[in-house]
């Protein structure tokens, strides 16, 4: 359930931020020495947004109630620096998507003051603290998605190129901090000469002055220059594998994996436990001195790579220095986090730690099945343990480095290398391809590449060998004596938690087609040639993009198609529907739908995908009293195939409709993969809410804006309510009722008034949709109920579409009470889902 919020996380500040523009949006431009001069008002965002797009890199819209010193809500190029401190926290989120939240779409976090990309800002309202608000598209070292734009500053590129000052922060942080100036910097990358090695040397910088105007810097020297790149030149990255020549990111990059930053965990080190050792003694006062067999230990018991183990604890623990370290054996920070970091954990030993660290702590980070999952390389802030591990968006970068450093040392840096490039690395290039027990299409399947629905980025594999059209692989996840994959949540044969996971490097290898990889040159640089392997096993892909329920007809579009045959002969390629019993499986109707065009389906199989789209209606008032599944049947020639429709999408999770006679409910079975269900069922005399009623999982809204209960028992309530994905400009389409439900299951009505809004709900909820009529109004007499308890359920209707709602009260405070008839009234909010209850007595 979606809640309008009640904004005030900030206090209504005074504006810095002179626009020349009252309370309107300014186009200005940028003078030379930083200032700005106003080009033109407008009186909505969008307008001054299009008037951005028409002119050049130095052009800004600014707002007076931005949060941001410089007042710079929108820009054509540049950077934006994190801020979290704004909102009274250390670190803030980066999201996958605008606005879904759910655990399908990505997210990864950051702390104050570090560079992201700026693509756009999506959008910028004043909320109702007089503060501006919306979201930006960003990319955070390799993780694309959007950020609030209230914890960030905006730094367009005029102020980078000129070297010209500008005030960022402040503004109400947890810290107090004041706004500062400072002269910011692009990070950057270059190749240097580094006694007798060629080495990658990354520059960093953070929005945050260490004298004078200059910005806190750094140098890491990171990996091995590839041939690739010369020195005396400057390269510019977004996520640090794609390197660019120039600052507006044109033309063909240069791509480099650095190798130990995305060589897998999975993986063994011939760097020795004495080398650790004598590492350490340049560290003085390490609590890990001598403790470099431990490292060597667990990675024989528990499959994780020592040197990059023992780089991770040098990274998080100053070397064995810092105060967690020396006096609680603590070497990886465990439980200090960034908000709280005096609750960090305890270790009996270092001994204790370090295995800790390997066979548990770290064991969702490279188990397939857990959502921490992002292949298990170190990685960047898009792909690797970086994602979730640390907000450091550099943390894997640093880690590498320091295992780089290792490896120079174990040869007396004489420019020999020991471990580097050691493994033959490749990027899985398919998404949600199948990874094999054996190297056979018939084999069972262990796991498949994706994180989730909608997610895989340079997931990184180590290649052993090849055998027929498959690849051998280092798996990710443990495999045990019955050919399984142990995660650590079921081992197999309990079925209980499993406390500690082992691994077995010759048992627990596995395989995926070669065509699914791309092998990287040198085993660290870019992409290579993948071994032209003929792929005549065909396999069938499907996604739906949109499912609607208008005029009565489910109308649902996406692709399906076969996989290893071309999709170009319109006059061969048929899609239907077919809806099935889920009681027998028997087919009860099929449904002919159109095939069309469909854009961005590429397999660099050689074979061309132009015919893939469907499109299909089906009539609802064909469909009787039943439970049923939808299962797509796609013909090329003289290949069929069929699957069960799914969708991931919350949007289609739970839908619910009225005809005349039937209620129809549709919903995604994730049991069964999620796939499309319809429970057509007869209307009851009384509804039963367990069975019709859901609490929605469809992002359906409500909000109360007046809650009173008068001395007569007049009930009245004003709010908005709203099914996500539907048009409200039509009032007589549009009906709302509030039901009281007691203990029984008895159910009073309540009619409720549609009433315009007075509000720009469409802009406030970033919607393409019209939301002229989402308020509602009720003024009921309720002093008659019997004495009980009872929970207040709203009924939103939409044309055919219908929802059901638990009202809840997540902001109201107090709530009414009053004697009315002789009976206490009293409204009260349940610790279940904060339900909205009323008791009388």
């Amino acid at each position: 359930m979606l809640i309008i919020p009640v904004f005030g996380t900030f206090e209504r500040r005074t504006i810095k931020a002179d626009t020349g523009c009252g309370y309107d949006y300014e186009l200005a431009y940028i003078e030379d020495d930083g200032s700005f001069t106003n080009k033109g008002c407008y009186s909505s965002f969008e307008e001054a947004k299009t008037a951005l797009k028409s002119k050049g890199d130095d052009y800004v819209v600014r707002h007076y109630a931005s949060l941001s010193p410089s007042g710079i809500i929108a820009m054509n190029s540049g950077i934006a620096y994190s801020y979290p401190g704004r909102g009274y926290s250390k670190t803030m989120n980066i999201y996958q998507h605008v606005t879904e939240r759910s655990a399908y779409y990505k997210q990864t976090y950051v702390s104050n003051h570090y560079e992201m990309y700026y693509y756009d800002t999506e959008r910028y309202f004043v909320d109702r603290s007089g503060n501006g608000v919306g979201m930006i598209k960003v990319e955070l070292n390799g993780f694309e998605g959007y950020a609030d734009l209230e914890y960030t500053d905006l730094v367009p590129s005029k102020f980078l190129d000129r070297g010209l000052s500008i005030y960022l922060g402040g503004n109400n942080s947890y810290e107090n901090e004041a706004a500062f100036k400072v002269t910011p910097k692009r990070n950057y990358y270059e190749v240097v000469q580094n006694g007798n090695y060629l080495d990658l040397c990354f520059h960093y910088y953070r929005a945050y002055p260490s004298s004078g105007t200059q910005p806190v810097s750094a140098t890491l020297y990171i990996a091995k220059a590839p041939d690739t790149m010369q020195k005396g030149v400057k390269y510019y990255s977004k996520d640090g594998v794609h390197f660019y020549t120039n600052t507006s990111y044109e033309g063909d990059p240069i791509t480099f994996y650095n190798y130990f930053q995305f060589l897998p965990l999975r993986s063994r080190t011939e760097i020795s436990a004495s080398t650790i050792n004598e590492y350490l003694k340049q560290f003085s006062g390490s609590a890990m001195a001598s403790h470099g067999q431990d490292f060597i230990n667990v990675q024989d018991r528990y499959g994780i790579n020592a040197l990059l183990l023992f780089a991770m604890a040098c990274q998080e623990s100053a070397y064995g220095r810092s105060g967690y370290a020396v006096q609680r054996n603590n070497l990886f920070g465990w439980n200090a986090v960034d908000n709280a970091p005096g609750n960090a954990s305890t270790f009996s030993s270092i001994a204790a730690c370090i295995n800790e660290q390997a066979g548990i702590n770290l064991r969702g980070y490279v188990d397939i099945t857990d959502g921490r999952f992002f292949s298990s390389s170190l990685g960047n802030k898009g792909s690797g343990l970086n994602v979730k591990y640390s907000s450091d968006p550099y943390w894997g970068v640093k880690i590498a480095a320091i295992a780089y450093a290792i490896d120079k040392y174990d040869n007396g840096k004489n420019g020999q290398l020991t471990d580097y490039g050691d493994y033959t690395l490749s990027v899985i290039k398919t998404f949600d391809a199948d990874v094999k027990a054996k190297a056979s299409a018939s084999s069972k399947t262990l796991y498949t590449t994706q994180y989730g629905p909608y997610y895989q980025k340079d997931f990184i594999v180590i290649t052993l060998g090849q055998s027929g059209k498959y690849t051998k692989i280092q798996s990710t996840n443990a495999i045990d004596g019955n050919g399984d994959i142990i995660t650590h949540r079921k081992p197999p044969t309990t079925g209980e938690l499993n406390p500690i996971s082992e691994y077995d490097f010759e048992r627990s290898v596995a395989y995926i087609k070669t065509s699914d990889l791309t092998a990287l040159n040198g085993n660290s640089s870019g992409p290579g040639e993948t071994p032209d392997v003929p792929d005549d096993e065909l396999s069938y892909f499907s996604s739906v993009d949109s499912i609607v329920i208008t005029d009565g007809r489910l109308e649902i579009r996406g692709c399906a198609f076969i996989k290893g045959i071309s999709f170009n002969d319109k006059n061969a390629i048929s899609h239907e529907v077919l809806l099935k019993n889920i009681s027998d499986d028997q087919t009860i109707a099929t449904y002919a739908a159109k095939t069309s065009a469909y854009e961005g389906i590429s397999f660099n199989d050689g074979h061309s995908y132009d015919l893939v789209g469907y499109d299909v209606s089906i009539p609802l008032e064909e469909i009787e009293s039943g439970n049923y599944y939808l299962e797509m049947k796609v013909t090329n020639g003289s290949e069929s195939m069929s699957r069960e429709i799914i969708s991931y999408d919350d949007s289609y999770a739970n839908m619910n409709l009225k005809s005349d006679d039937l209620h129809y409910h549709l919903s995604t079975n994730e049991i069964y993969n999620y796939r499309l269900e319809i429970d057509a069922d007869s209307i009851p005399d009384v509804i039963d809410y367990e069975k019709i009623a859901k609490p929605s999982t469809r992002r359906s809204l409500f909000s109360f804006d007046r809650f009173e209960l008068d001395d007569k028992g007049i009930l009245s309530l004003y709010g908005q309510a709203m099914i996500y994905y539907c048009d409200y400009d039509d009032r007589s389409r549009i009906a709302y009722t509030v039901y009281l439900v007691d203990d029984s299951d008895n159910w009073k009505k309540l009619d409720a008034e549609v009433l315009r809004s007075n509000y720009d709900y469409k802009t406030l909820l970033g919607s393409s949709f019209n939301m002229d009529y989402i308020c509602f109004e009720i003024n009921e007499d309720i002093s008659d109920l019997e004495a009980g308890n009872y929970e207040m359920i709203i009924e939103i209707v939409n044309k055919e579409n219908t929802d059901y709602l638990e009202m809840s009260n997540v902001s109201l405070s107090p709530t009414p009470e009053k004697t009315i008839n002789g009976h206490d009234y009293r409204f009260y909010t349940s610790k279940i889902r904060e339900r909205l209850m009323l008791e009388v007595k």
